[in-house]
């Protein structure tokens, strides 16, 4: 198979977003390029699935690796000086090797079958030999040290955009590279060992024979050559370049790069694998990636699913489905009115109901009551929590099974757990509350104290409230407990009483908690039922193509803008306006010149009005200035005289109303300063305006003739 007759530019490539390997090549060296690398395209032979883009028989690169990575401590970087004497090894050293040789023997049995398993396996993925194998001309790219980093030349194939080094087995002959630089022909014999063990010296003239004469000025070696010579200098540069390009700048907007798939979807059959991509915003849910993996070549027993999105509103990143388990593991980014990050639950589960098998998870440090794993199960519900100042850890709930007269489930037992408080001794610092709902029992287990194997515990029998009016009444007999510390003083009767009123109150608070918690799960579960069904997608504010409502504003304010600035084109304001209209009638006067009498009436009157209306404006800020300045002065002599006998109140009282004060004197300040500034400014933009008018023109070439001759009259005295 042959080059292509007729290759297309890089920019139609990319408004086509379709290309053959030779026009793919060429944009991606292209772009590495521009970025600094030094790049090549290559011309060569590889085998039919890379030349053909055959991926059902490699390994989907994208699968998420599961392995949990555990991180070990550094070991000490200093031997401690003494250490245990280890206790000696009196197992029977025949016995060990004997053990070894029989787990070696079944792991080799093991591994042979392993073995002849996938080498079953690879025979029946082998692809059917291909007559035209070596001849098969395919284009890649190769990437050259040193620049950008690079320490090692390696390949990238350019429909997939993975790298790959020298050795690849899919590449199988070199022919030649080329760039923006030169053309090189590959002159080197092809060895056994795989291109790997090709000279990619370009330099090199006995392995790469040069179209152009010379090379790149960067490549060039001028140790031992007199630059100053002229005729040495032109010898050294001879070299010729390759042509300018002619094809239009590169250029991706960011409108194009979110759109990069033809039709926003794109599908890959990998081994046992389908990978889809999908363009941002183009699917009402937000995926943007995923991966089904399959148990057979035919793609029709689904085992796991990985899906990725991005931009919704429920902040959901990640989902794994586990068709095999029928299990299901959503992930989320933080920023959840919940502080939800993941969510594990069956598929077979109640999707509105707690009463399923369903773990959550949530950020704890943002969350009041430091809730951080919910725990579901048809007959259990457990609350673990972190850092808490009541120290509780957990609380787990066991229910009883519904029957067919009352098929609710009921509370059995409830169980807490606390952490250790330092603070208090631990024959009363609780570990365990046990509440046995049914029993009618509570018991209490103490934290172990130190050097102790049993810890202290009592347990209570719950009197029948009905039968003493509601009244909590104390039968010693009805009681008992263990102390661990047999030279300990038993507790008094007084304690224990006080102690079952406390478990009694706090067992009915605990099931209220209980009953509320359970509401809230099923109220988040009908919510997140509501968000998978009706996706809602997260629009950027400044995102001025997706964003309607802030478009609409966006618009809205432009017009109104055009509008404004339109009136004010038409409708000049003209300062004489109304004392015109006092006078004739109309802002706009009779429409044509008016008397020397007029003009000078209107024109005084109109700068008697100015110079009223700033010496007005100037007097009320000084008054008010004058006012709550002398207010602060009062109010700060007063303090000064009574600041030892004034309460904390009064005295917020007082620096709340002082800060207030002055704040408006210095307001008022920068006013008055700013009124003087702009008076003269103003005053002049008015004479400016009025000897420019187009009704006062007469008078303002009367007024101009008379200032001139007066001028060249006291010019002609003073000669």
């Amino acid at each position: 198979m042959g080059v292509p007759e007729r290759l297309i530019s890089p920019y139609t490539a990319i408004i086509r977003r379709s290309a053959n390997p030779f026009e793919l090549a060429h944009v991606l060296v292209s772009w590495l390029a521009g970025a600094g690398y030094d790049a090549y395209v290559v011309v060569g032979c590889a085998t039919r699935d890379v030349c053909m883009a055959i991926r059902y028989r490699t390994i989907c690169p994208e699968i998420p690796d599961e392995n949990e990575v555990v991180e070990e401590p550094p070991p000490p970087e200093e031997e401690p000086r003494y250490k245990l004497v280890p206790l000696p090894d009196l197992t029977s050293k025949y016995c060990k090797e004997m053990d070894v040789k029989t787990a070696n023997k079944i792991q080799a049995e093991k591994d042979k079958i392993e073995n002849e398993r996938q080498r079953k396996i690879a025979e029946l993925e082998k692809p059917p030999p291909d007559e035209m194998d070596g001849w098969r001309t395919h284009a890649w790219v190769l990437v050259l040290p040193p620049f950008m980093g690079v320490e090692e030349p390696f390949f990238i194939e350019p429909s997939e955009g993975n790298g790959y080094p020298l050795n690849a087995k899919q590449y199988q002959h070199i022919e030649s590279v080329y760039n923006h630089e030169n053309y090189y022909v590959n002159i080197q014999k092809e060895p056994e060992e795989g291109l790997g063990a090709l000279n990619y010296d370009l330099r090199d003239l006995s392995c790469w024979e040069h179209l152009l004469a010379g090379e790149p000025f960067y490549r060039r070696e001028l140790v031992g050559i007199d630059t100053s010579d002229k005729r040495t200098a032109v010898d050294t540069e001879k070299h010729l370049d390759m042509p300018f390009s002619w094809v239009e700048k590169l250029d991706i907007s960011g409108d194009e790069y979110e759109q990069r798939y033809p039709g926003s979807h794109k599908v890959i059959h990998y081994k046992k694998v389908l990978l889809e991509k999908f363009s941002p915003y183009s699917q009402r849910d937000g995926i943007v990636k995923r991966i089904k993996i399959f148990e057979d070549y035919a793609l029709t027993i689904p085992l796991i699913t990985y899906e990725w999105y991005k931009q919704r509103e429920d902040k959901m990143e990640f989902v794994r489905l586990d068709h095999v388990a029928r299990q299901v593991k959503e992930t989320f980014l933080i920023g959840r009115k919940d502080h939800l990050l993941k969510h594990s639950y069956s598929m077979d589960a109640p999707p509105c109901s707690v009463e399923g098998d369903r773990v959550m998870e949530f950020n704890y440090y943002p969350r009041i009551d430091h809730l951080s794993k919910l725990v579901c199960t048809p007959l259990t519900f457990e609350e673990h929590y972190i850092n808490r100042d009541d120290r509780l850890e957990s609380r787990i709930i066991v229910y009883t099974e519904g029957t067919k007269l009352e098929p609710k489930r009921k509370v059995k037992d409830i169980t807490e757990t606390y952490s250790r408080n330092y603070d208090i001794p631990a024959k009363k610092d609780i570990w365990k509350k046990i509440f046995h709902i049914q029993d009618n029992t509570i018991e209490l287990l103490y934290q172990y104290a130190y050097n102790f194997v049993t810890n202290d515990t009592r347990s209570f029998i719950k009197p029948n409230l009905a039968e003493t009016g509601g009244k909590i009444l104390f039968y010693p007999d009805k009681t008992s407990g263990y102390i661990a510390d047999p030279n300990a003083d038993p507790p008094r009767a007084l304690d224990v009483y006080y102690a079952l009123c406390e478990n009694i109150d706090w067992e009915y608070n605990t099931t209220k908690h209980i009953r509320d918690r359970e509401t809230d799960v099923n109220s988040y579960l009908r919510e997140r039922h509501r968000e998978l069904k009706e996706p809602t997608l997260y629009v950027a504010l400044f995102d001025t193509e997706r964003n309607e409502a802030a478009k609409k504003g966006w618009t809205e304010k432009e017009l109104q803008k055009a509008e404004v600035t339109e009136r004010e084109k038409e409708a000049e304001i003209d300062p004489l306006a109304p004392y015109l209209a006092r006078m004739f009638g109309s802002g706009h006067g009779t429409g044509s010149q008016i008397s020397m009498k007029e003009a000078t009436l209107i024109r005084e009157q109109c700068i008697n009005d100015f110079k009223a209306k700033q010496l007005a404006r100037q007097n009320l800020v000084q008054e008010r200035f004058d006012k709550y300045n002398a207010e602060y002065k009062t109010k700060r002599l007063w303090y000064l005289a009574n600041q030892f006998i004034l309460t904390p109140e009064k005295e917020s009282t007082y620096f709340a109303a002082s800060a207030e004060l002055s704040f408006k004197v210095h307001a008022l300040e920068v006013r008055l300063t700013r009124h003087r500034d702009l008076s003269g400014p103003r005053f002049k933009a008015l004479l400016d305006y009025l000897d420019k008018h187009r009704l006062l023109k007469e008078y303002n070439k009367a007024a101009h003739l008379h200032h001139r001759n007066e001028r060249d009259r006291k010019g002609f005295s003073f000669s």
